[in-house]
């Protein structure tokens, strides 16, 4: 697993130790603890957005926010258009 990058440096100095909740590591973490449903609706509540800008919203993989706006688009719940995301 990914170590939160502040306690790879406090590691690395000897000091004491405590995830950051803030690096993108720590934010990645966040993230795939939502469900399926749960990160569908956090990104819902993002668009219209290119996936850029869903990626620096959410701090997930690509992966996981490709296959979520995929559903989304089976779904008929979001359309792509122009490099942008849609909610219909």
């Amino acid at each position: 697993l990914p170590t939160c990058r502040a306690e790879q440096i406090a590691s690395y100095f000897g000091s004491p130790t405590r995830k950051c909740g803030k690096c993108d590591v720590c934010l990645t973490a966040l993230t795939e603890e939502y469900s399926p449903k749960e990160f569908q609706q956090l990104l819902l509540n993002e668009l219209p957005a290119t996936l850029h800008e869903l990626e620096s919203a959410s701090h997930a993989q690509p992966e996981r926010i490709m296959n979520a706006l995929n559903r989304l688009i089976s779904e008929e719940v979001v359309v792509f258009k122009d490099g942008r995301y849609f909610t219909i």
